[in-house]
């Protein structure tokens, strides 16, 4: 991970139950190569991080902690994700049933 941080200078975020639980204490304990972590569903964050230059203020994305020179910058909000009500549901065509009890 370090090698490709270094080559490529790319944000480094990470997500799931250790950051939704105990996020300060995962931002504490993750590789320096990890720039944050989305606590919640990372969703949207995801989206709104992307939309920002890197020198944005990572505070306007309210579900991520992050670190800022040697301190851990805690979320605002834990992340949600809003689109299941509008979200396809699965396609089963060619799938026989048959075969599953």
């Amino acid at each position: 991970m370090s090698a490709l941080t270094r080559a490529t200078g790319a944000v480094t975020i990470a997500f799931g139950p250790h950051a939704s639980s105990a996020p300060a204490l995962a931002m504490a304990r993750a590789p320096r190569e990890i720039d944050g972590l989305f606590v919640g569903e990372p969703e949207a964050a995801a989206v709104a991080l992307a939309a920002l230059d890197r020198a944005d203020d990572w505070r306007r994305v309210e579900s991520l902690t992050f670190r800022q020179h040697d301190r851990i910058v805690a979320h605002q909000r834990t992340g949600r994700f809003d689109g299941f009500t509008t979200a396809s549901g699965p396609d089963w065509t060619g799938v026989d049933f048959a075969h599953h009890r």
